[in-house]
């Protein structure tokens, strides 16, 4: 799949699975949602939906090794509709004058994010490589 049409389906996507590496298991996946600006992917750090704590093990990760993936994919029961786009690179925390426009940007594209407070982190993973198929 060209790389244009990788970011457009990326674009579209709501949610994806983000995996990092974790020092002693290896591959972490988990579900997340994203907002795509530029080349970069905006992963938040939330309170808006229920966990024990907001240091989250992605986080501890990335800090060790900043190797991350994340995975979009369209299911669909006629499977010649099938299609996924994986965007890998570096990822990182951000922090200072770098987390306000993060927020905006996850804000724009899902409403509980629009709370003040709602985002207390984020990471930001840069595209070094773009993969995809379709099945048509």
């Amino acid at each position: 799949m060209p790389s244009d049409e990788c970011l457009a389906r990326l674009a579209r996507a709501r949610h994806g699975v983000l995996a990092t590496v974790h020092e002693r298991r290896g591959v972490d996946a988990v579900p997340v949602v994203f907002a795509l600006s530029d080349r970069r992917l905006i992963l938040p750090v939330d309170t808006v939906k229920p966990k024990a704590t907001t240091a989250l093990q992605r986080l501890a990760n990335i800090d060790a090794d900043p190797s991350a993936c994340l995975l979009v994919d369209g299911w669909d029961e006629d499977w010649s509709r099938l299609w996924w786009v994986r965007a890998s690179g570096r990822a990182r925390r951000l922090d200072g004058d770098e987390l306000a426009p993060a927020i905006a940007a996850l804000a724009t594209r899902y409403g509980p994010y629009r709370r003040p407070g709602a985002v207390v982190a984020a990471l930001e993973l840069s595209i070094d490589e773009l993969r995809g198929w379709s099945a048509s």
